[in-house]
C-alpha cells in the first residue's frame, strides 16, 4: 500500500477512522446517476457522488474530499469505483482556453483558474484511484476519446498499472437518440469492461444542437450540449 497511496493520503488516512466496508459501488462524477441506479436496482447497495447535485459533494474542497474519501473506504474488497471525472477543461473543444501539450506536461494554463481548479481535481481523483487499487477495490475511469486526461501526470501514474486501457465504445450505440455518437475511452481494472466495446452507429450525426462550427472553423458548444455529458440508461444498464 505504502508503494502505491501517495505519501500525504497516507498521513491523512491516519487521521480518520475507517468506516465499515459495506458498499459495493461508488459513482463519482455521477452527473444523472445512470450507472449507481441501474446498479442498485440489480440489488447490490450503489451511490453516487456528485457537487451538481450535492453541494456538499466538491471534490475539490477539503470537506467534500474527505466525504469522498469515506466512501471510497467503504468500498468493499472486489466493489467497484467508476470515476468520470468533468473533461470540459480536458477536450480539443476547449484547447484554446485549457492550452494542455506535452510541452507543459498537460498542465495547461495554469493562470486561468478554471484550468487550475481542473487539474487539482484530476490530481485528487488521481490519488483515490490509487487508494481503491491498493484495497484491491475494482476501478473503471471514463473520459472521452479526444480527452489529454490519461495524459496528465498525476492521473497517468494512477492508471499505468490498469489492465484495460483506452477501451472505446460510443453511447450512440447504446441509445441511437442520443444527440451526438460520443466516443468514450474507458480505462479500468475490470476484465467485464471489453463487453462495453461499441462501434459508432452507421450514419449517425451529430445534432446541430450540440456544437456548430463557423466558416473559419471556430467551435460553439449548443444547448444540447451539456446533454451529452449524462450516459444514456441502457449504458448504464449495460454496464
Amino acid at each position: 500500500m505504502e508503494n502505491l497511496v501517495p505519501f500525504w493520503l497516507l498521513q491523512l488516512l491516519a487521521t480518520v477512522e475507517h468506516p465499515t466496508r459495506s458498499l459495493d459501488v461508488l459513482e463519482v462524477f455521477s452527473g444523472q446517476g445512470r450507472l449507481h441506479q441501474a446498479c442498485q436496482a440489480l440489488g447490490f447497495a450503489a451511490r453516487g457522488f456528485d457537487n451538481a447535485y450535492n453541494w456538499q459533494e466538491d471534490i475539490n474542497t477539503f470537506d467534500g474530499f474527505m466525504l469522498l474519501l469515506l466512501l471510497v473506504l467503504s468500498i468493499r474488497q472486489g466493489g467497484l469505483l467508476w470515476l468520470a471525472p468533468p473533461c470540459s477543461w480536458w477536450i480539443f473543444l476547449s484547447h484554446s482556453n485549457h492550452q494542455r501539450a506535452a510541452s507543459n506536461q498537460w498542465s495547461g494554463d495554469i493562470r486561468n483558474r478554471r484550468a487550475l481548479k481542473a487539474n487539482h481535481l484530476a490530481s485528487a481523483a488521481g490519488a483515490l484511484i490509487r487508494l481503491a487499487m491498493s484495497r484491491l477495490v475494482q476501478v473503471v475511469v471514463e473520459q472521452p476519446l479526444d480527452s489529454c486526461m490519461f495524459n496528465f501526470p498525476e492521473m497517468a501514474k494512477a492508471t499505468r498499472a490498469l489492465p484495460y486501457r483506452g477501451i472505446v465504445t460510443y453511447l450512440a450505440a447504446f441509445d441511437l437518440n442520443f444527440p451526438c455518437p460520443k466516443p468514450l475511452q474507458l480505462w479500468g481494472s475490470c476484465s467485464w469492461l471489453r463487453h462495453l466495446r461499441r462501434t459508432k452507429p452507421n450514419e449517425h450525426q451529430t445534432s446541430d444542437e450540440v456544437y456548430s462550427r463557423t466558416v473559419d472553423g471556430q467551435i460553439t458548444g449548443g444547448r444540447a450540449l451539456t446533454d451529452t455529458a449524462s450516459y444514456p440508461e441502457e449504458f448504464g444498464a449495460a454496464a
